[in-house]
């Protein structure tokens, strides 16, 4: 049990981060790379999907049975 939620833990701080990057990532993209901006895009919304646009801590797939 501690090990869960040592790596809940971890997977909180990942969020964050990743929440961060948003932004960054489509200024970068425009940028630098263009021609992969509707693959960076479609990236974010998995992410924002995942998270109900960070109103929640835990994504859609996750199970609290495991």
């Amino acid at each position: 049990m501690v090990l869960l939620k040592v790596i809940y833990s971890y997977y909180l701080i990942d969020l964050m981060l990743c929440s961060m990057n948003v932004f960054s990532t489509i200024v970068w993209t425009i940028n630098y790379d263009p021609n992969s901006f509707p693959d960076a895009l479609e990236r974010i919304e998995i992410i924002l999907e995942d998270h109900d646009y960070f109103n929640s801590n835990k994504p859609k797939w996750y199970s609290s049975n495991l």
